[in-house]
């Protein structure tokens, strides 16, 4: 059993959705990022655009403590959106403390993308900033995937998920 799978993927993408289908079959504790990151900070989320990156990355790696040495699914990103809708990449030094041992990258139609957001939150990205963005959490997750030895599951939104089931089993 993989101890933390980090679910990695853009804001409307599915991946709360992917790892409540995960935690269904295999019971694994989830938990997203913002939320860890409100719980132990005073961080106040009003939009998918942030403007404490670091102060909030710092607040997530205390609050994950309290999981480790359990099996946890942990949904974030690689990337986030800045004041200015530009594409802020995480420091590859946050993953080295959130240990991930299997990196699970989920995709969508940006169309789709564009879509759920709007559903869900009222608002939304340009398509262009919503695609420019999965381009680069897709390539920041396998690179650092790559680069410290861990694996990386591609996985579409809405697919089956027995596949990653029994890749994290």
């Amino acid at each position: 059993m993989n101890k933390l799978v980090f679910i990695s993927g853009v804001h409307g993408v599915g991946k709360s959705t992917l790892c409540g289908k995960i935690n269904d079959a295999l019971y694994i504790k989830v938990k997203s990022c913002s939320d860890i990151i409100k719980d132990n900070s005073v961080y106040i989320e009003n939009s998918k655009v942030v403007d404490k990156a670091e102060a909030n990355q710092n607040a997530l790696i205390f609050g994950l403590t309290e999981f480790r040495n359990n099996p946890l699914l942990l949904d974030g990103h690689f990337c986030l959106i800045g004041q200015n809708e530009e594409i802020i990449e995480l420091d590859f030094k946050i993953f080295d403390q959130i240990s991930p041992t299997l990196i699970i990258n989920i995709t969508a139609s940006a169309k789709v993308i564009y879509r759920r957001m709007m559903e869900r939150d009222g608002s939304t990205f340009p398509l262009s900033l919503i695609d420019d963005l999965q381009i680069q959490e897709t390539k920041n997750s396998h690179e650092f995937g790559k680069l410290r030895g861990i694996p990386v599951v591609n996985y579409e939104s809405g697919s089956d998920v027995s596949k990653l089931v029994n890749i994290i089993k």
